[in-house]
């Protein structure tokens, strides 16, 4: 529940203000946080009763104000996000009751309600003398949700005390007011509106929403710090992954070195491969050839110039004067 009344709130992690004891000077976040606490108090189906979120109104109203400032790209943008408010208001104005707390600061800054349920408008100003500014900004809402239909009288007989600047915590109040007429409670059940009671919620639900706030981001630390561990881990593996490859590698490669190292013939070794490469060339031609008799041999069966044995030998004793043919080489 707390965090779902921080996500309603907007940024989840917006610096939640704490009301004073005395409920005086409520900004928006307040008056959002006290029709929370009131559709949750309540159990109220938003679907039928329902509050237009001052911020919405707000900016719909100075976008209009503003409209003359905008170049032509600068306008068609606005246009189409004002549309979207507009219909957005309509939409929640439309069900069975709406409240809209207006803002003001023309004069003074102040709160009023405007609520509208079905035909029926109702305007509640806590102030001893009505705050013009409001009225205008509540005709003018108005204006745009029931074109052609006028701010009643306020119908409060309550007011704050002079000078106390309490206006939102009797706002909330009076949205508390017409929830409980809605579900046929009754007016005033509450009794007298007093600010600090209200006060005294916000204080609380506040305090307890800044806790779990905090709880919330040590959550996502150390969540994140988790994903980041499993990343260097990640990346260990792969390194060490990659590392054990080009050892293997590396391995492979040595071990073919040596094979091939142990495979050649060591220099000084009587054998074909370290003769002079003229003695190889006429061994390899007379192997080749295979003819094993020539017209020069002189017992007819073979002489150094016609078979490759002899011609092997011929040269491995002529090249290597120590060499000693072994007889199955012969």
């Amino acid at each position: 529940m707390k965090r779902d009344f921080l996500s309603a709130l907007g940024d989840r992690f917006d610096v939640l203000e704490k009301p004073s004891a005395s409920g005086a000077d409520l900004v928006n976040q307040h008056i959002k946080l006290g029709a929370l606490l009131n559709d949750w108090a309540l159990k109220v189906d938003t679907t039928q009763l329902t509050v237009i979120d001052p911020e919405l109104s707000s900016a719909y109203m100075k976008g209009d104000h503003h409209a003359h400032d905008l170049s032509p790209a600068e306008l068609e943008e606005q246009a189409e996000i004002q549309a979207l408010r507009l219909r957005a208001m309509i939409q929640l104005a439309a069900r069975q009751l709406c409240l809209a707390p207006i803002w003001s600061d023309l004069d003074a800054n102040h709160w009023t309600l405007l609520c509208i349920e079905g035909d029926q408008i109702r305007y509640y100003d806590s102030l001893t003398a009505e705050h013009a500014g409001c009225r205008i900004r509540a005709q003018e809402l108005l204006g745009y949700l029931r074109p052609g239909v006028q701010v009643p009288d306020r119908c409060n007989i309550s007011r704050q005390i002079v000078g106390s600047n309490t206006c939102g915590t009797m706002v909330i109040r009076y949205m508390e007011d017409e929830l409980r007429n809605a579900l046929q409670q009754g007016h005033a059940t509450q009794g007298w509106p007093v600010s600090g009671t209200w006060a005294q919620r916000l204080g609380l639900v506040v305090n307890m929403l800044t806790s779990e706030q905090q709880s919330w981001k040590d959550e996502i630390a150390a969540a994140e710090a988790k994903l980041l561990k499993m990343s260097e881990k990640q990346k260990q593996n792969a390194e060490a992954k990659q590392k054990a490859a080009s050892t293997k590698a590396q391995m492979e490669q040595l071990a073919k070195t040596a094979s091939a190292a142990a495979s050649a013939e060591p220099p000084g070794k009587p054998c074909l491969k370290n003769l002079s490469e003229a003695a190889q060339a006429h061994v390899n031609r007379v192997s080749d050839l295979d003819l094993r008799i020539c017209s020069t041999c002189r017992w007819s069966s073979g002489c150094w110039r016609c078979d490759g044995a002899k011609a092997l030998r011929y040269f491995l004793r002529k090249e290597f004067p120590d060499y000693e043919m072994a007889a199955e080489e012969l």
